[in-house]
């Protein structure tokens, strides 16, 4: 499919009917008028409650401002809807919104001004912060990255050495997500599936452009507020929420393999340690490389599937 030019927003959600309003709501103050076309995708992943008609009073009340459409995935998962979605898409720059991401007006317009001006670059995130119904517990603020709150880089450039940018607000290039997933291609990683909190499916995504060669790249100036419910601010929550991230070894491997093979990226601990960090951290990843070799077989078809759309 030929791709069109301007960005297809997904939104994947399981039962986000009460998140989904404000986040609709800040897409429609988009300053994007007479820039580039823009869509938004809904990706209702099996939900059980009044997401769709929701989504479909909201972006009323708003105007229509752009496209929306729903569509229905019943493979629960958070990959399997964003699949979902990406395959729909017709525009050459996507973003993944989660349906509690409220991007600023002028997200989209920077995302899109990146991808103009840096070729290399395949996948660009920014920083975030948080939005509670009242005041967050003290411990949040310590533990904050695994909720997607804070910055993922210092400063704007290029964080490849990193080995991935968050799944919220991440934007990508739309062409090589299709190629994949219409050659047949399924992530190894589920990532959240209804209430399960297994994590890691954006670090997979992250590998997949760089084994196309892509760079990673942050922007401190793409913002948005993440909104996080009561429901998810107590410390069992978080709990779970850190053995998610455990369970699933895939884009740990995923990870030392690219260090193995690619390179570190301009590590900024290379320049502290210019001969014993290179050397260590390819030691470690040979210990874990050599503890997995079946994940290894599974992803290197892909991996030879990609290099060929370079």
């Amino acid at each position: 499919m030929t791709l069109e030019h301007g960005i297809s927003v997904v939104i994947c959600c399981y039962n986000s009917e009460p998140r989904i309003q404000a986040t609709l709501k800040h897409l429609a103050l988009q300053d994007i008028t007479g820039k580039f076309e823009c869509e938004i995708i809904v990706v209702n992943n099996a939900s059980t409650d009044e997401t769709e008609a929701v989504v479909n009073q909201v972006w009323y009340e708003c105007g229509n401002p752009y496209p929306l459409k729903i569509i229905f995935e019943e493979n629960p998962g958070l990959a399997f809807a964003r699949k979902c979605g990406v395959k729909e898409a017709k525009f050459s720059y996507g973003v993944f919104c989660d349906d509690d991401n409220w991007l600023a007006a002028d997200y989209l317009s920077r995302v899109f001004e990146i991808f103009e001006t840096k070729g290399k670059v395949g996948i660009v995130g920014g920083c975030s912060t948080p939005v509670f119904n009242s005041v967050g517990p003290a411990w949040f603020y310590t533990n904050c990255k695994i909720y997607a709150v804070g910055i993922q880089a210092n400063q704007t450039g290029d964080i490849t050495y990193r080995g991935y940018i968050w799944g919220a607000g991440m934007g990508f290039r739309t062409w090589l997500l299709q190629e994949i997933f219409e050659s047949g291609f399924d992530p190894l990683v589920s990532d959240r599936k209804k209430d399960a909190l297994t994590s890691g499916g954006d670090g997979e995504i992250s590998s997949w452009f760089i084994f196309a060669g892509y760079r990673l790249w942050y922007d401190q100036a793409l913002v948005f507020q993440h909104y996080i419910p009561e429901t998810r601010l107590t410390y069992s929550y978080y709990e779970k929420l850190v053995a998610g991230f455990k369970l699933d070894k895939t884009f740990s491997v995923y990870r030392n393999y690219i260090i193995f093979k690619y390179g570190i990226f301009d590590n900024p601990l290379e320049q502290k340690f210019p001969i014993v960090f290179p050397i260590a951290i390819r030691i470690i990843a040979v210990i874990i490389l050599t503890r997995n070799i079946n994940v290894i077989l599974s992803f290197r078809k892909l991996e030879k599937f990609i290099t060929k759309t370079r």
